[in-house]
């Protein structure tokens, strides 16, 4: 079984149904994939370093990214779209397990 299925088999249960969107270059146009991700709100003695209040942490995993052949990784400025709104990732870091990339962890705000 792969390291994959450690972070892929949770969120898949748990997740919730995302779109994240970057757009291509300076026209309206975007370039979606699909995911799940696990969307909380970061706690009051976490808000430091350009954190605000209302800020979130979603952690999705790469398998829809790699799977779909989206320009990976998710990077500052991408939109993740989920229950009506949409989110602008301030930051992403890889989730590893040595050089295997299992997920995002996301910083969005909006």
């Amino acid at each position: 079984m792969s390291e994959l299925n450690t972070l892929v088999e949770p969120i898949a249960r748990y997740g919730q149904s995302m779109m994240l969107r970057r757009r291509v270059g300076t026209t309206n146009a975007f370039t979606d994939v699909s995911v799940k991700g696990v969307a909380r709100a970061y706690q009051p003695n976490e808000l430091l370093g350009g954190l605000q209040q209302g800020d979130q942490r979603v952690v999705i995993s790469s398998k829809e990214i790699r799977d779909a052949g989206w320009p990976a990784p998710p990077a500052s400025g991408d939109l993740l779209v989920w229950n009506s709104s949409t989110r602008t990732v301030r930051g992403a870091r890889h989730i590893k397990i040595g050089e295997e990339i299992l997920g995002y962890d996301l910083w969005v705000r909006g």
